[in-house]
């Protein structure tokens, strides 16, 4: 397969993406790997996978999914959820078709919901046939556990999934693929 030239590195990835989306950028070689059940796992970076699938080798769901217990994630939720705003509106344009108009208003609904700690979540929203889920568990503080050695201070967890879906129709055709 051809490498992938993404953000300035080579990436021989296994994922043959058509027209692949952008937010690649920093995946490292060895980076993706199948997924029981179908589809890839791509790994962007230690804390950030996104999971492409759909029959046939037509992306249909793609689900961004970012894990960290870090202490300082808590603060920087807005910086995430543009991040996570900004490579979801690639995949839901490239991969689903999504319209300029919704694209922006996507990016910024991600957004909101993960800055607004009063988020109700899930929140689930529509445009057309393409359906987003986004679900956040974010820890307040340190926990305290007892470990082998003694009190261990545990940070927080935050946990975020981004789901894009588009069922399979007639005559539509899919902009990404996968092996």
């Amino acid at each position: 397969m051809l490498p992938l030239l993404l953000s300035g590195l080579l990436v021989a990835a296994p994922v043959s993406v058509s027209r692949t989306p952008a937010l690649l950028e920093g995946a490292r070689t060895a980076s993706s790997r199948p997924v029981e059940g179908g589809g890839v796992l791509v790994s962007l970076d230690g804390e950030l996978n996104v999971l492409v699938s759909g029959e046939g080798g037509r992306v249909t769901r793609v689900v961004l999914a970012f894990d960290s217990r870090s202490a300082s994630y808590p603060g920087e939720l807005p910086a995430l959820g543009s991040r996570l705003g900004r490579l979801a509106r690639e995949y839901a344009t490239r991969c689903f078709g999504l319209p300029a108009g919704d694209r922006k208003m996507l990016g910024e609904r991600i957004w909101q919901a993960l800055r607004n700690p009063d988020t109700n979540f899930p929140e689930v929203w529509s445009y057309g046939p393409l359906d987003v889920q986004v679900n956040a568990v974010v820890e307040d503080g340190y926990s305290r556990t007892l470990g082998d050695s003694g009190v261990v201070d545990v940070p927080p967890e935050v946990s975020v999934r981004v789901i894009l879906e588009r069922p399979a129709a007639p005559g539509w055709m899919p902009g990404c693929r996968w092996p």
